[in-house]
């Protein structure tokens, strides 16, 4: 539904408002003062991304608030790198990507580093500490480290982005509460109980990450010397024999890489349990399936996608770029997003709260139940319920959001999804895993 008085011709005063950043206005107005406006873009820009980070719907939000043209091609995360890294970066003017798969395209210099002056809502109180200042909120050092090295051109300044941030999430486990009992660590993907019942992830630098905790909380490894999601050769040995030794006693139904592939494994029920993202578990919720997300006593696999221009970049849209960034800190953006289980960096902002409104916003970012009794809550799915803009009180019967705030889903962060320094090594294993 368009908004009451929305017009196709915005000025860059009305898109400010209209996403939420108008208090940024003064300066952000002074990053266009010399740039081309909408109309007179010459040619749309050209935006690499995944389906997860670049949904049709805020495509479309994003062009009818400024009037600059997108034009989305969508890949796979490895195949993101690939495009990009043979040519891709003098074609399209604009990349998407998760800190998974970050370290290759830095190392490459295919991007432009931009200005944190640049973004004026980047500042303390408009960000969350969790990308503005990560170390204080973050317990291990190593998950701090790595998220100013993947943010920041210079982790120490802090003065340039690398890889802007827009989304995150926090993986942990999917299941069907019809056959599993209740889910609490990564060591249920490995109970016998679940036998020919499981799914694993068919990526190694995140399994063996995930696994890596299990086995460290279980006192079956020795704290990893680099952390859980960065194994050294020999700590990469422990986790794959452990994998082979439950895939040989039949512990796995299959491996699973498409994200629609889960989806119809959990939702067909030939699946119970698997390694999974918040938003397969919304999808297998909307088939009629019910399905959980886990809280896991080892902490979850954290990861973020951002966006960066591209460099060269193939046309005049450096921008449109920023005004596409800008756009994903706004409020619509984070309510609109929110339905998948994905936060923004922007959390704190007052627009945030007022778009989402009270309700959605408690439930999102501050751990409350809804206002209303849900009465089957693992079919609960956030663009079914009507969420209040009004203040009110949560029912003891209404529907908490799985991880609970969003200071609980830090607190329990238990690794990074990073590009590992022995990944190569990762996948030799890895193949050695799948053959076995």
């Amino acid at each position: 539904m368009k908004p009451k008085g929305f017009r196709l011709d915005f000025s860059r005063r009305d898109f400010l408002k209209f996403t939420g950043l108008a208090p940024f206005f003064p300066v952000f107005k002074g990053i266009l003062a010399e740039a081309q406006t909408a109309s007179e873009q010459k040619e749309p820009v050209q935006w690499l991304a995944q389906v997860f980070s670049a949904y049709e719907q805020q495509v479309t939000e994003f062009q009818k608030a400024t009037g600059y043209k997108v034009v989305t091609t969508l890949k796979d995360q490895i195949s993101t790198n690939q495009t990009l890294l043979t040519g891709g970066n003098e074609i399209f003017d604009v990349v998407s990507n998760t800190c998974s798969f970050w370290t290759p395209i830095q190392e490459k210099k295919v991007i432009k580093n931009v200005p944190v002056t640049d973004i004026p809502i980047w500042k303390k109180g408009s960000i969350g500490d969790l990308f503005f200042d990560p170390e204080k909120v973050i317990e291990k050092k190593w998950i701090a480290e790595a998220m100013n090295r993947f943010i920041y051109a210079d982790p120490i300044k802090k003065d340039t982005f690398s890889l802007f941030p827009y989304i995150c999430n926090f993986d942990t486990i999917g299941y069907n509460p019809k056959y599993v009992d209740k889910v609490d660590s990564w060591g249920a993907l490995f109970d016998p109980k679940w036998k020919g019942k499981v799914a694993l992830f068919d990526a190694p630098q995140l399994t063996v990450s995930s696994t890596a905790m299990y086995l460290v909380g279980a006192g079956l490894m020795e704290k990893p010397k680099h952390g859980e999601g960065d194994l050294t050769k020999e700590e990469v040995d422990q986790v794959i024999a452990f994998l082979i030794k439950k895939k040989r006693e039949g512990q796995f139904r299959t491996l699973w890489l498409s994200y629609g592939d889960l989806v119809n494994l959990l939702a067909s029920e030939e699946v119970w349990i698997a390694d999974a993202w918040q938003p397969i578990v919304y999808d297998v919720r909307r088939a009629g399936t019910p399905c959980t997300y886990a809280e896991v006593k080892e902490g979850s696999n954290f990861w973020f996608g951002g966006m960066a221009p591209t460099e060269p970049g193939s046309r005049d849209n450096l921008q449109a770029v920023y005004a596409l960034m800008m756009f994903h800190l706004g409020g619509w953006f984070a309510k609109f997003i929110q339905q998948y289980g994905y936060s923004t960096p922007s959390y704190p902002t007052e627009e945030v709260r007022k778009a989402m409104g009270p309700e959605y916003y408690g439930w999102a970012y501050e751990g409350k139940r809804t206002y209303k009794p849900v009465k089957e809550p693992y079919l609960f799915v956030p663009e079914k319920y009507e969420w209040s803009m009004e203040e009110g009180t949560p029912s003891p019967e209404g529907h908490r959001r799985e991880g609970g705030s969003i200071e609980e889903r830090i607190k329990h962060i238990g690794s990074i999804e990073i590009w590992p320094t022995e990944n190569q090594y990762y996948l030799e294993k890895w193949e050695e895993f799948r053959n076995a």
